[in-house]
């Protein structure tokens, strides 16, 4: 009997224990990513003289501010569990469009200066983790989790055109934009950093991240299609300014208009810095 008292005792006071030293907390962050590592983003191309230079764009659309609000769970005083849900303002990126056509039997030339840009790219994240802290007063942790997002953007292309003969000339001025939407996406999120109180439940926090995630939409629209001032959008063919992105699709004879094309997948992956405060609940 004096056994068994002995034991539950020892029980008692080791959940006391184990207890005491869990807690939970919440942060919020803003931080930025770079465009490292580079993927290819699409080109520039320049057309003179009847020979065209093609300059490769490189970057991340993981480039940019992000703010992130954190919740935590901490088992005890080393390991927890994490979910934070992060949102990104990507940087925009341009690609040019140059040419210069001569006809050098009739003196004709067409100019065109032009730009597609891609803007307003956004990604939120969702990041559960494991986090695996060391130390007292100043605690460097690790995370390790799953990146899930959901990404919008746009692009808008501008292009004016030149065409001269002799004395005349001819100017064309278009801008069309595009909307993109839909598609969930899945990777990785891991992170290094430190942490150290500010008061009894405030803490300071600084630290390094990577993600490893890439964005497909899967669907488009022109919302904007725009000639000489003159928006063709309200008088176009119902359905031919939306488009669906599949995996695979078969495109009936004779009607090269299906709506469909195969999904892009763009980049996302980054490395990032980003620094914030954390409340916590409970005693460690």
């Amino acid at each position: 009997m004096k056994t068994k008292i002995i034991l539950l005792f020892c029980l008692i006071n080791y959940s006391t224990n184990v207890i005491a030293q869990q807690f939970s907390y919440t942060g919020i962050s803003i931080g930025y990513g770079t465009g490292l590592p580079a993927y290819a983003l699409g080109s520039s191309t320049n057309t003179t003289n009847g020979r065209t230079t093609y300059t490769l764009e490189k970057g991340s659309y993981g480039q940019g501010l992000n703010f992130s609000i954190t919740g935590g769970y901490m088992f005890n005083k080393n390991i927890g569990a994490e979910i934070g849900v992060s949102y990104l303002v990507g940087s925009k990126k341009e690609f040019t469009i140059s040419t210069l056509d001569t006809n050098t039997s009739s003196g004709n030339s067409t100019d065109a200066e032009g730009s597609i840009t891609l803007d307003k790219i956004t990604m939120i994240q969702v990041n559960p983790a494991v986090k695996i802290t060391f130390g007292d007063d100043v605690r460097p942790y690790i995370r390790m989790g799953l990146a899930i997002g959901l990404g919008t953007g746009y692009t808008q292309t501008e292009e004016k055109t030149v065409t001269t003969s002799g004395s005349m000339a001819d100017t064309t001025v278009i801008e069309r934009v595009t909307e993109y939407r839909g598609g969930t996406s899945f990777g990785f999120n891991s992170a290094f950093g430190v942490d150290f109180n500010l008061t009894d439940n405030l803490r300071f926090f600084g630290e390094l991240s990577f993600s490893s995630i890439s964005w497909a939409p899967t669907k488009s629209k022109i919302t904007k299609d725009e000639h000489d001032g003159v928006d063709r959008t309200a008088s176009a063919a119902p359905g031919s300014l939306d488009t669906e992105y599949v995996d695979e699709y078969t495109q009936p004879s004779g009607n090269p208009a299906s709506g469909k094309a195969l999904k892009s997948y763009r980049p996302f992956g980054t490395f990032s810095i980003s620094a914030g405060v954390i409340f916590t609940f409970g005693e460690e």
